[in-house]
């Protein structure tokens, strides 16, 4: 896990004018105060990505996290980087405050965690190379299909061939016996695999595939799941009710469309 620390006095201003500035947070790991401690991705674009040569974490979420401390009176956010096979763990063991990580709404997600409002919505998206002539799902049978391990992708993806009748149920067991599931630990990996012949389709959300897009690239018609990225925090914490209510303030206000437009997501 990276971790990084940004004094709100110095950035807000950024932040809160998000669609002036670079998205280059100022940096002061020496500085103490009362932070609050975010888990948030490392390298999905215009997300959350962090730079090593510079030590900052920037993108959309990472500008949502320092808006969000400051409605919440934080002098300022203790950034903590993870994979998403990392995030609940992080969570659970006290590591983080709250995870603002593309973390997407689940029922069994409710049932462990607080979730708030959202503040983003996306689709699962079914990516392809044209040259494979692919148009449905029912054309995957027996394909190579790219997921991220840590997410809920291939649940999600199941799902909707069960909805399509397709398989007979979003088990494991029914899925492997449609197609084969090849989880990888970095989607930049997914994104050669697909270029290679490697696999033959990518399963995740469109953020994270839209910037692999081109001309020799397509989406299926119809997307296989709807996403909500909501903030995270431990069962009845006192955090929770305050960022519920800080995340519907940001959205009623704009602050969080302003972000997106900044980072055109």
């Amino acid at each position: 896990m990276k971790r990084f620390f940004i004094v709100l006095a110095a950035a807000l201003t950024a932040v809160s004018l998000a669609a002036c500035g670079s998205g280059n947070a100022t940096a002061d790991t020496k500085v103490s105060g009362n932070y609050l401690k975010v888990g948030v991705r490392t390298n999905l674009a215009n997300f959350s990505t962090y730079d090593e040569a510079a030590d900052t974490y920037y993108g959309f979420e990472d500008d949502v996290a320092k808006t969000l401390a400051y409605e919440l009176g934080y002098d300022g956010v203790e950034y903590v980087g993870l994979d998403p096979a990392e995030r609940d763990q992080a969570l659970e063991n006290g590591s983080i405050d709250c995870l603002i990580a593309a973390y997407s709404k689940t029922d069994e997600r409710e049932e462990k965690f607080d979730l708030s409002l959202p503040y983003y919505y996306d689709e699962g998206r079914v990516m392809i190379e044209k040259s494979t002539l692919f148009e449905d799902y029912a054309d995957l049978k027996g394909a190579k299909v790219a997921v991220r391990t840590g997410t809920t992708a291939a649940e999600n993806f199941a799902a909707k061939l069960c909805e399509k009748g397709l398989i007979a149920d979003s088990s494991e067991a029914a899925l492997a016996g449609f197609l084969d599931i090849i989880e990888f630990d970095a989607y930049a990996d997914m994104n050669a695999a697909l270029e290679s012949g490697e696999v033959d389709a990518i399963c995740a959300d469109g953020c994270i595939t839209l910037p692999w897009l081109d001309d020799e690239r397509t989406y299926f018609e119809e997307a296989y799941s709807e996403e909500e990225y909501v903030v995270a925090t431990v069962k009845d914490s006192d955090l929770s009710e305050k960022i519920d209510e800080a995340i519907s303030s940001m959205t009623e206000s704009g602050e969080i469309d302003t972000i997106a437009v900044k980072w055109g997501v």
